[in-house]
């Protein structure tokens, strides 16, 4: 009996534990496309817009990795120019000027938040019995988990692709992640809905 309300006790950690390491999958939240663009992007300047070198440069390696399966040239920015410097209008138009890139897509983070939601607590009752008595005395007992908070962080993407030759916006999608723990697969997850999303858009 010790060990049972041991158990009891330990369950809402336990939810809560694995509810705060959860992460789901990216949400796509809004998506526009230029339909008066007819172009396809065939070879493909790769942009991470961030000062934080290694997520940018995973980002830049996994989504020119994902238009290479797709039969795509891309290049990502960081192999053009080398350092740390986060990228900027006149870097991309210099790079721009000396290749033949016909478009670029750039991905940047518009917004970080922060929220604090409360599980309410639930009854669980014993398992159910057939027999009316033995089912009061079995439900009687119910046992009560109480409530509890859940820190959540979401995550605010926007990606952009642009005609090279005009520097013309012609398709943007933003995404948010719930709950990033796995940047290698939140990275992954990424890409695969971009190059969903330009599939959908006729621009691959």
């Amino acid at each position: 009996m010790r060990s049972s309300n041991h158990l009891i006790r330990a369950i809402p950690a336990l939810i809560f534990l694995s509810l705060v390491a959860c992460s789901t999958a990216p949400t796509l939240t809004g998506s526009w496309h230029d339909e008066s663009f007819t172009g396809k992007f065939h070879n493909v300047l790769v942009v991470g817009i961030s000062a934080k070198q290694t997520p940018r440069r995973l980002y830049e390696d996994t989504l020119v990795n994902s238009l290479h399966a797709k039969g795509i040239e891309a290049t990502a920015l960081y192999k053009i120019r080398t350092g740390d410097d986060v990228p900027d209008k006149a870097m991309i138009e210099a790079v721009l000027k000396e290749q033949s890139f016909d478009a670029v897509i750039t991905t940047r983070v518009i917004g970080r938040d922060k929220e604090t939601q409360y599980v309410p607590g639930t009854v669980q009752p014993p398992p159910y019995y057939r027999g009316m008595y033995s089912y009061v005395d079995t439900v009687y007992p119910a046992v009560y988990t109480p409530g509890y908070l859940v820190n959540d962080t979401i995550i605010s993407l926007e990606s952009n692709g642009y005609d090279a030759s005009s520097a013309k916006l012609v398709w943007s999608i933003t995404t948010e992640h719930f709950n990033p723990s796995d940047l290698d697969k939140e990275v992954n997850d990424l890409a695969t809905l971009i190059i969903n999303q330009l599939e959908k858009s006729g621009l691959i």
